[in-house]
Protein backbone atom coordinates (compact mmCIF):
# COMPACT_ATOMS: atom_id res chain seq x y z
CA UNK A 1 0.00 0.00 0.00
CA UNK A 2 2.85 2.19 1.14
CA UNK A 3 4.44 1.73 -2.61
CA UNK A 4 1.08 2.69 -4.46
CA UNK A 5 0.97 6.34 -2.64
CA UNK A 6 4.72 6.49 -3.02
CA UNK A 7 3.66 6.05 -6.53
CA UNK A 8 0.49 8.76 -6.57
CA UNK A 9 2.84 11.15 -4.97
CA UNK A 10 5.68 10.85 -7.58
CA UNK A 11 2.58 10.59 -10.48
CA UNK A 12 1.43 14.39 -8.51
CA UNK A 13 4.75 15.82 -8.57
CA UNK A 14 5.43 14.95 -12.00
CA UNK A 15 2.17 16.35 -13.54
CA UNK A 16 2.58 19.21 -10.75
CA UNK A 17 6.29 20.11 -12.47
CA UNK A 18 4.61 19.68 -16.09
CA UNK A 19 2.09 21.96 -15.17
CA UNK A 20 4.58 24.87 -13.62
CA UNK A 21 7.04 24.67 -16.36
CA UNK A 22 4.50 25.08 -19.16
CA UNK A 23 2.84 27.84 -17.51
CA UNK A 24 -0.59 26.51 -16.84
CA UNK A 25 0.27 27.38 -12.58
CA UNK A 26 2.24 29.76 -11.09
CA UNK A 27 3.28 29.04 -7.19
CA UNK A 28 4.25 32.11 -5.04
CA UNK A 29 5.15 32.88 -1.09
CA UNK A 30 5.05 35.59 0.74
CA UNK A 31 5.75 36.22 4.30
CA UNK A 32 3.62 38.29 6.43
CA UNK A 33 4.05 39.13 9.80
CA UNK A 34 5.71 35.63 10.53
CA UNK A 35 3.35 33.15 8.90
CA UNK A 36 4.55 32.41 5.56
CA UNK A 37 1.83 32.19 2.79
CA UNK A 38 1.59 30.00 -0.70
CA UNK A 39 -0.30 30.77 -3.70
CA UNK A 40 -1.04 28.49 -6.87
CA UNK A 41 -2.52 30.64 -9.44
CA UNK A 42 -4.23 28.39 -12.50
CA UNK A 43 -4.19 29.51 -15.82
CA UNK A 44 -7.01 28.60 -17.33
CA UNK A 45 -6.87 31.00 -20.41
CA UNK A 46 -3.53 28.87 -21.07
CA UNK A 47 -5.70 25.58 -22.42
CA UNK A 48 -7.61 28.24 -24.98
CA UNK A 49 -4.32 29.55 -26.17
CA UNK A 50 -2.50 26.29 -26.95
CA UNK A 51 -5.57 25.36 -28.58
CA UNK A 52 -5.83 28.08 -30.92
CA UNK A 53 -2.14 27.88 -31.67
CA UNK A 54 -2.70 24.18 -32.66
CA UNK A 55 -5.64 25.29 -35.15
CA UNK A 56 -3.08 28.41 -36.39
CA UNK A 57 -0.69 25.36 -37.08
CA UNK A 58 -2.95 23.02 -38.76
CA UNK A 59 -4.41 25.68 -40.87
CA UNK A 60 -0.79 26.44 -41.82
CA UNK A 61 -0.26 23.20 -42.33
CA UNK A 62 -3.39 22.91 -44.43
CA UNK A 63 -1.85 25.33 -46.83
CA UNK A 64 1.32 23.44 -47.05
CA UNK A 65 -0.76 20.26 -48.26
CA UNK A 66 -2.70 22.36 -50.46
CA UNK A 67 0.75 23.80 -52.36
CA UNK A 68 1.39 19.93 -52.53
CA UNK A 69 -1.77 18.48 -54.06
CA UNK A 70 -1.27 21.39 -56.80
CA UNK A 71 2.36 20.41 -57.83
CA UNK A 72 1.39 17.05 -57.98
CA UNK A 73 -1.62 17.94 -60.25
CA UNK A 74 0.40 19.50 -61.86
CA UNK A 75 3.26 16.99 -61.91
CA UNK A 76 0.10 14.11 -62.91
CA UNK A 77 -0.41 16.39 -65.75
CA UNK A 78 3.39 16.18 -67.14
CA UNK A 79 4.30 12.77 -66.34
CA UNK A 80 4.74 9.80 -68.79
CA UNK A 81 2.61 6.54 -67.80
CA UNK A 82 5.04 4.82 -65.42
CA UNK A 83 5.56 8.01 -63.21
CA UNK A 84 1.75 8.87 -63.59
CA UNK A 85 1.38 6.08 -61.21
CA UNK A 86 3.41 6.75 -58.63
CA UNK A 87 2.39 11.00 -58.36
CA UNK A 88 -1.01 9.67 -58.83
CA UNK A 89 -0.31 7.64 -55.56
CA UNK A 90 0.63 10.43 -53.93
CA UNK A 91 -1.21 12.10 -54.77
CA UNK A 92 -4.43 10.25 -52.86
CA UNK A 93 -2.42 10.09 -50.02
CA UNK A 94 -1.82 13.87 -49.56
CA UNK A 95 -5.45 14.06 -49.79
CA UNK A 96 -6.34 11.46 -47.37
CA UNK A 97 -3.81 13.32 -45.14
CA UNK A 98 -6.09 16.51 -45.69
CA UNK A 99 -9.30 15.04 -45.26
CA UNK A 100 -7.99 13.40 -41.60
CA UNK A 101 -6.58 17.19 -41.39
CA UNK A 102 -10.29 18.24 -41.77
CA UNK A 103 -11.76 15.86 -39.37
CA UNK A 104 -8.93 16.62 -36.66
CA UNK A 105 -9.78 20.21 -37.10
CA UNK A 106 -13.38 19.60 -36.93
CA UNK A 107 -13.03 17.65 -33.66
CA UNK A 108 -10.62 20.53 -32.40
CA UNK A 109 -13.39 23.03 -32.44
CA UNK A 110 -16.28 21.19 -31.18
CA UNK A 111 -14.46 19.14 -28.77
CA UNK A 112 -15.06 19.21 -24.68
CA UNK A 113 -12.06 21.05 -23.17
CA UNK A 114 -10.93 17.80 -21.02
CA UNK A 115 -10.53 15.74 -24.75
CA UNK A 116 -8.42 18.83 -26.04
CA UNK A 117 -5.28 18.26 -24.85
CA UNK A 118 -4.95 14.51 -26.70
CA UNK A 119 -6.60 16.81 -29.70
CA UNK A 120 -3.57 19.27 -29.80
CA UNK A 121 -1.15 15.88 -29.56
CA UNK A 122 -3.17 14.52 -32.77
CA UNK A 123 -2.43 17.98 -34.48
CA UNK A 124 1.60 18.08 -33.57
CA UNK A 125 2.09 14.38 -34.60
CA UNK A 126 0.01 15.13 -37.93
CA UNK A 127 1.34 18.44 -38.69
CA UNK A 128 5.09 17.52 -36.98
CA UNK A 129 5.93 20.48 -35.11
CA UNK A 130 4.86 21.71 -31.17
CA UNK A 131 1.74 23.88 -30.99
CA UNK A 132 2.01 24.22 -27.22
CA UNK A 133 2.58 28.40 -27.08
CA UNK A 134 2.74 26.96 -23.03
CA UNK A 135 6.03 25.67 -23.57
CA UNK A 136 8.82 27.74 -22.17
Amino acid sequence: MMRFFGFLFLVGLALGAWGYVTGRFTVRSSEHDGTWTITTDVHKDQLARDVKACERKLLEWFDAVDQKIDDLRHRAKTANAKSRVDVERELEEAERQKDAGNELLRELRTSPSEELPEKCRRVEALTGEKCSEGER
